[in-house]
């Protein structure tokens, strides 16, 4: 580590004794020195373990010890303290691949535009042995809709700009589970995420992550997450190139969004969705016949006639 370092690696950990040692590894031994490892311990309860082997490191990282907060208060503690002009978490379960910071910091050398990058993703099993790569549909996330193309982005590939969370604000502490989640759609809303394609984190797939543990508390938070969805964001977040006078757009935009409330359980925010887009679908019904009639005006056509009276009634029945 540096005195002066450019980026900060911030390890949040809670009873991680099976995994930190290596977390802990792989961050101090990039292949660029300029970093700090920033050790903090969420209250661990585990008879001292994880203390022990953060210590065991002495001055070659900084460690901190906090009351049990979650993992955003653990990552703002991270971030209020850090030295670095980046921040990237490393998960205490997981690893940075030994170039990890050094292409990092070619890649925003060569993209100086970039205030957030994301690099590639190899999951490992418990024993760290590998279970697939990750492939990106793209490379570049300009907006929420991209970012859930991505599945959602992983925050500890990301390397961020401290600059960001002067914009974004720090880590929702409230938000146990879903804090990541919420931060990416944050990030998003005022910067870009660019990607690296030569560095690699590896995610690692173990049943006693908090993922997996905390299902109960998840769909709480799930249903926060989509609060914040409904009260901070707009459908130009997530379609920034949306033609409001186009009806076809809007009611896709408006169906997309009631999948996307259901898909995290929040259902009345996805009724409420399906009655803008069912407005939209009535005003295109209305238009086509108006059309229709105009087209057919001057025509006798029994049939023809039948279909706009059959199409008149559908409208008439159809609910606001």
């Amino acid at each position: 580590m540096t005195s002066n370092p450019k980026v900060s690696i911030v390890i949040p950990v809670y009873n991680g004794s099976d995994y930190l040692k290596e977390a802990i590894d792989s961050a101090l031994g990039q292949t660029s020195k300029d970093f700090e490892v920033i050790v903090v311990n969420d209250g661990s309860n585990d008879g001292g373990k994880t203390e022990a082997i953060a210590k065991s490191y002495g001055d070659k990282i900084r460690y901190f010890y906090k009351e049990n907060g979650g993992v955003a208060s653990a990552l703002n503690l991270g971030i209020k303290n850090m030295k670095g002009e980046w921040f990237a978490w490393l998960s205490h379960d997981d690893l940075f691949a030994p170039s990890r910071i050094e292409e990092d910091l070619k890649f925003l050398e060569s993209n100086p535009e970039a205030k957030v990058i994301f690099c590639k993703i190899k999951t490992i099993d418990s024993e760290g042995n590998f279970i697939e790569d990750v492939n990106y549909p793209i490379q570049k996330v300009t907006n929420c809709r991209e970012a859930v193309l991505l599945g959602g982005v992983d925050m500890c590939t990301l390397t961020i700009h401290k600059s960001c969370f002067g914009k974004t604000g720090v880590f929702k502490e409230s938000n146990l589970t879903m804090q990541d989640v919420e931060m990416g759609f944050r990030l998003v809303t005022i910067a870009p995420f660019y990607l690296n394609s030569n560095t690699v984190t590896f995610k690692r797939e173990h049943l006693n992550r908090g993922s997996y543990t905390m299902s109960e508390r998840h769909k709480k938070d799930s249903l926060a997450f989509c609060d914040f969805i409904h009260n901070e964001l707009t459908l130009d977040n997530f379609f920034p190139n949306l033609n409001y006078q186009d009806e076809n757009e809007v009611f896709l935009a408006w169906m997309y969004m009631e999948i996307l409330y259901r898909g995290f359980g929040a259902i009345h925010y996805a009724q409420e969705a399906r009655k803008l887009a069912f407005f939209s679908y009535k005003n295109i019904l209305r238009r086509s016949i108006k059309r229709l009639t105009f087209a057919f005006n001057n025509l006798t056509n029994p049939a023809v006639n039948g279909l706009i009276q059959k199409l008149h009634f559908f409208y008439n029945k159809m609910k606001p």
